[in-house]
């Protein structure tokens, strides 16, 4: 929907948007060279915050990107503006849902965050405002390889971090409790 919209995407798929003009390869492509590349740093660094959601999403998430890439009409680009603003906004709420439930329930967290949290633990930095610093980043390099960025990308680098920390206390707080699995590093603190 990112994509498709035309508003700027998510940072990491600005990144996989440079990689697709710079490379010349699809998407999901990009996702793959990027996750396997990303997995091995973060096996370095951050190997206790893999599991196996982390294998499967890296593995996974190229192919998906393909399908989902020509399934969704391009037709969404002549909406006006204010939906396709809505569906930046439902696209970065689903990302954060999905996120926020692998990595509150141990599944899996993705590989930027699995070193976000190894520095957090390491460093006492929040780990919202290395997300945010992760998101700038990702972006950057993006544009500098001919990602497109827009209002989207502005939300998704103010709300990611945030929101990840709030749908996590909020699954930890409720859900996890209630099913006696609640784990203290879902409030994401930070020293």
């Amino acid at each position: 929907m990112f994509l498709k919209c035309r508003l700027g995407s998510d940072p990491i798929t600005v990144w996989l948007d440079g990689l697709h003009h710079t490379f010349k390869i699809p998407y999901g492509n990009a996702s793959v060279l990027y996750n396997a590349l990303f997995l091995v740093v973060a096996i370095f660094v951050a190997r206790k915050h893999i599991f196996i959601g982390t294998v499967i999403a890296s593995l996974a998430c190229g192919p998906f990107l393909n399908w989902f890439d020509a399934i969704i009409p391009n037709t969404i680009t002549a909406l006006p503006f204010i939906n396709r603003l809505g569906l930046v906004m439902i696209g970065e709420v689903i990302l954060c849902l999905g996120m926020g439930l692998t990595t509150a329930t141990r599944f899996g967290v993705t590989t930027v965050d699995a070193i976000c949290f190894a520095v957090s633990e390491k460093n006492g930095i929040q780990y919202r405002w290395l997300r945010i610093g992760a998101d700038f980043l990702y972006t950057f390099i993006g544009v500098l390889m001919g990602g497109i960025i827009g209002v989207g990308t502005v939300l998704s680098i103010i709300l990611t971090g945030n929101l990840m920390v709030a749908i996590m206390r909020f699954y930890n707080r409720t859900i996890l409790k209630h099913l006696k699995m609640a784990n203290p590093l879902n409030e994401l603190r930070g020293k």
